[in-house]
């Protein structure tokens, strides 16, 4: 990259605002913006190189990481890499802890960064040469994740006492088969529709947009407009758990983080949901609900990181934005991995910097609306994105994975469950 400091520094700062934009918009998703950067690449190409505008989809990347959390929580529109947190994060919110659930979850997002600069060099070496072995055995991979997930079923969402037990927990599990074969038929579906069923208006088509809306957006939001109609007032940003908590469970995100931005077929969802059902059972209903936040970021973050370094090292684009990358047909060489890692570095600082900040005005901006107004207008939008990014198809998805993410709420089972969306299409389609 000869650019100079001045041009990394602009690249950088772009890569910075394009994150921001897609962080903070419920439902749209760094991939979306990639996409179209890619698509306009042609109109500047005599200005900026392919290599220069990687820096820039790197950079926003990792920045998405950091600000999604605000939709997450505040509204309780997720995307797809932050799903699990929605509930938890929410639950917070109307606690009044919502702005020390965006601290934890920014502190969790940084400390996978550095983690993940740590841990950089040995688990290349390592992933470089298991790959294969783990690929080809992918789909028992994620059958015994599958297994794991109903067999630790005990009722209840992360955070809370799930504790049935003899034949209780027997139908808690038979349910949460039941969300888990349903959410998964409505994947494969999604996943196994030909490249030109969406018809975007904007970018290159998405249906997973829709998927993941309806499975832990809308149903998130329809519940909590009609159950609580204001938002508390929010509590100072003061941690309420101890440090080494937070270094704990953000170092043990950024590890899975860091393997599954290697491993092919499985996402950083798919990672979100395994990091879930390791997180011990705690007593302590607040302890285990941030412990949860500060692990979901840092998987986001670190598998955000990772996925560069597969692309580079095997070839593999592991996410939206890297498949937006190898688009350009750029020809990404050490030296450019080296001056992204950089470029990831500056904007996670000032990522955690605007996260924090911005969550102070947040939640005074949505305490000051609606609520059950607001949410109705985050529906329609989310409702006219999914039309922009996925056309007439992305509706009846929409639709129909909003009634199955409505089921964990009246059967008391994990949403965790509805991340059969990923995991058995790919038993299947590996």
């Amino acid at each position: 990259m000869g650019i100079g400091a001045a041009g990394f520094v602009v690249l950088c700062v772009a890569g910075f605002a394009v994150g921001c934009v897609s962080g903070l918009t419920p439902g749209l998703h760094v991939n979306n913006l990639a996409f179209l950067l890619v698509g306009a690449f042609g109109a500047v190409s005599g200005l900026v190189a392919p290599t220069d505008l990687g820096l820039v989809l790197v950079t926003a990347a990792v920045t998405h990481t950091f600000l999604d959390i605000l939709p997450s929580i505040v509204l309780g529109v997720p995307d797809d890499s932050m799903a699990l947190v929605a509930l938890p994060g929410h639950r917070m919110v109307l606690e009044g802890d919502g702005r020390e659930a965006v601290v934890l979850s920014a502190a969790g997002s940084m400390l996978a960064v550095a983690f993940s600069f740590f841990v950089a060099v040995p688990v290349t070496l390592v992933m470089v040469r298991v790959y294969p072995v783990v690929s080809a055995h992918m789909p028992y991979v994620l059958a015994g994740t599958v297994v794991f997930l109903v067999a630790t079923e005990r009722g209840g969402e992360v955070g809370t006492d799930g504790s049935a037990t003899g034949r209780d927990a027997l139908a808690v599990r038979a349910k949460a088969v039941v969300v888990l074969c349903a959410s998964g038929l409505l994947g494969y579906y999604v996943l196994t529709l030909g490249d030109d069923a969406g018809s975007a208006l904007v970018g290159e088509p998405t249906l997973l947009m829709p998927l993941f809306v309806g499975l832990f957006g809308v149903p998130i939001l329809a519940v909590s407009a009609f159950e609580n109609s204001d938002i508390p007032e929010q509590d100072p940003c003061a941690v309420a758990v101890p440090r080494r908590s937070v270094f704990v469970n953000a170092v043990g995100g950024g590890f899975a983080g860091s393997l599954v931005g290697w491993i092919p077929g499985v996402s950083a969802a798919v990672a979100t949901s395994f990091v879930q059902s390791l997180l011990p059972d705690s007593e302590d209903e607040p302890a285990s609900m941030r412990a949860f936040i500060v692990g979901v970021s840092g998987v986001d973050t670190s598998n955000a990181v990772f996925a560069l370094l597969a692309l580079h090292y095997i070839g593999l684009p592991r996410s939206g934005t890297m498949v937006a990358l190898t688009r350009l047909e750029a020809s990404i060489e050490f030296g450019d991995v080296v001056a992204y890692l950089v470029g990831i570095a500056f904007v996670s600082v000032a990522a955690f910097g605007a996260t924090v900040a911005l969550a102070k005005y947040a939640f005074g901006v949505v305490r000051r609306a609606d609520y059950r107004l607001l949410s109705l207008g985050v529906v329609v939008m989310l409702v006219f994105l999914t039309f922009v990014f996925s056309g007439f198809v992305g509706l009846p998805i929409l639709v129909a994975s909003t009634v199955v993410g409505l089921v964990p709420n009246y059967t008391r089972v994990r949403r965790v469950n509805c991340m059969g969306a990923l995991l058995l299409p790919l038993i299947v389609l590996l």
